[in-house]
């Protein structure tokens, strides 16, 4: 059975861990550059933390790389400094990063190491690790590394221990990552933009700020939920539903009036035809 080290203790790392550990994985242990974080991820599951980057790296077959982006390549040259030192053996590890943005690309001169580079990334928010872990059987992840004769079996083997552990995982190419985070990013970061211009246009009617807050959440909790069920354009209701277009347009008469509100007409604008446009392609025109 492959050991697997994680090298980065935050949230995605210490999820991970915790359920690989939990579905019967052995866990080398983790290191990271603050060795209280190390520490504190490593008793969670009774696994070992490491104060070198070495030692994790000789103890592991599988290490997984759940540091920031920016720090990816940078944990991978260290990586390759030690090998060309003679303290670490790369050849036919496993390297998987769990960027959403980022390929596998950024492990490079993988061949000539001898090892084998994935990404592997949970299409979910992950703010509480123990929640997380309840949470990864029910959501996708995406792996992505290089298609190769000699990458073929190691993926294959990959895709088969996480799906044996009843994860969902589709295969992604890595030159689709920039636009599949992007989508990522728009069911998330991009929505919390939306909530946000919809209470400063309510708060524009004189209601106090805790209000707006509080109006509004029922109305987004319960449409976002309907929209995950049913789908976007099954579950859409309001005027563009039922082709109320004289109302559509008064609305955005009433955000023309202002030129503090320019840029919230340009998102009801934008996002009105795009609703319109796939209502219609759909086939629900009424």
């Amino acid at each position: 059975m492959r050991r697997i080290g994680f090298i980065g203790a935050g949230k995605v790392g210490r999820a991970l861990g915790m359920f690989f550990a939990k579905n019967g994985r052995t866990i080398s242990g983790y290191y990271s550059r603050s060795n209280h974080s190390a520490q504190n991820a490593a008793a969670c599951i009774g696994a070992t933390y490491y104060e070198d980057l070495k030692d994790i790296a000789n103890c592991s077959d599988v290490l997984f790389l759940t540091v920031p982006d920016r720090s990816i390549r940078d944990v991978w040259d260290q990586l390759v400094s030690l090998q060309d030192q003679g303290q670490v053996l790369l050849k036919d590890k496993i390297l998987i990063h769990c960027s959403g943005s980022l390929s596998s690309e950024v492990f490079s001169n993988l061949k000539e190491r001898g090892a084998f580079g994935f990404s592997l990334h949970p299409i979910l928010a992950v703010s509480d690790p123990k929640t997380a872990v309840e949470q990864f059987p029910t959501c996708i992840f995406t792996l992505e590394g290089e298609d190769s004769p000699e990458m073929a079996p190691v993926r294959q083997e990959l895709l088969s221990d996480f799906r044996a552990m009843g994860l969902k995982v589709a295969e992604i190419s890595k030159e689709k990552k920039i636009r599949y985070h992007a989508s990522c990013v728009m069911a998330s970061n991009l929505v919390n933009a939306l909530l946000a211009a919809s209470q400063e246009m309510l708060s524009g009617c004189g209601l106090e700020e805790e209000l707006c807050e509080k109006a509004l959440s029922p109305l987004f909790l319960g449409n976002a939920n309907a929209a995950a069920i049913r789908g976007p354009i099954d579950s859409l209701t309001g005027p563009i539903q039922r082709g109320d277009l004289v109302t559509v347009q008064r609305h955005m008469e009433e955000l023309s009036k202002d030129e503090r509100d320019h840029q919230l007409l340009l998102i009801y604008q934008s996002l009105s035809e795009y609703l319109q446009h796939h209502k219609g392609v759909n086939g629900n025109e009424r």
